[in-house]
């Protein structure tokens, strides 16, 4: 590691050395960065096989706290990949928590990566046993992107190496683009909210006391300050933060004052103030 990354530093201009660390264990995974003289990141690959459980995922997080922050390794983020089932089927194919999940994901300390076709809220497409290609059983993740509501969907034939995702005459790049309404979009607004502030960015780790079933954190700098609030039920739920919205994953709710009610599935990312 430490030869690649000399090789790496070499050439002119920023430079970045992200490793496919399949360890199961965050300590391990920690050791992959070295004393900033190894890879800069390191996938951390147990947030992909968490359940959407709000006290597993808080226990996933600090898991990474603890086991990076001493080190000052930067953390990174992963719910779907090319070897394991996209996260909105394991999350029971619910639009709403592939919404929540993308906030999630979007808002937690350090670098997100994403998978072909999240964005869109892609499940996995079905796979009969006469067109299995992988005897992995991975194929399913890996069906082709809809890119238009064609039947071809831009790939110019109806009959592609695997079949299409499900639902994929509307879950296509170019429906879900046209819709200010779509998944696509939402994770456009958390990006750019991302990129806006400092804190999203850049910011600590805080985990706050929340109801049952609700994940709640700040991300802060010394100028700039968020709260993340994600509800991992299918209830409303009273939650006493107050601040503007500057993105919620329900409709209509954006650059609107809190009113201290999550909806059921709902993410939000607070101003304070």
């Amino acid at each position: 590691m430490r030869g690649l990354r000399t090789l790496i530093d070499d050439y002119d201009g920023d430079r970045m050395a992200v490793g496919e660390v399949y360890l199961l264990d965050t300590a391990d995974v920690a050791t992959y960065y070295g004393d900033h003289d190894e890879l800069h990141l390191n996938f951390n690959f147990p947030p992909l096989f968490t359940a959407w459980d709000a006290a597993k995922w808080a226990k996933q997080i600090d898991r990474a706290e603890r086991e990076l922050n001493p080190i000052d390794a930067w953390p990174t983020w992963v719910l779907s990949n090319h070897d394991n089932r996209r996260h909105a089927t394991r999350y029971g194919a619910s639009e709403a928590r592939s919404r929540a999940a993308a906030v999630l994901l979007l808002t937690l300390r350090g670098t997100p990566f994403l998978y072909a076709g999240e964005e869109l809220g892609l499940e996995d497409a079905v796979i009969p046993d006469d067109r299995v290609v992988d005897p992995g059983g991975r194929d399913g993740c890996r069906g082709p992107i809809p890119w238009d509501p064609s039947p071809e969907h831009g790939w110019g034939t109806t009959d592609p190496w695997l079949p299409w995702p499900p639902d994929s005459a509307t879950r296509n790049a170019q429906t879900q683009l046209g819709d200010a309404g779509s998944i696509a979009h939402l994770y456009r607004r958390v990006l750019a909210e991302r990129r806006a502030s400092a804190g999203l960015r850049l910011g600590g780790y805080e985990p706050i006391d929340g109801p049952d079933g609700v994940l709640v954190y700040r991300r802060a700098t010394s100028s700039d300050e968020r709260m993340v609030a994600i509800n991992f039920t299918a209830q409303a739920v009273a939650l006493p933060l107050s601040g503007t919205i500057a993105v919620s994953t329900a409709p209509d709710r954006d650059a609107s004052a809190f009113d201290g009610i999550l909806g059921p599935d709902e993410a939000v990312i607070l101003q304070p103030g």
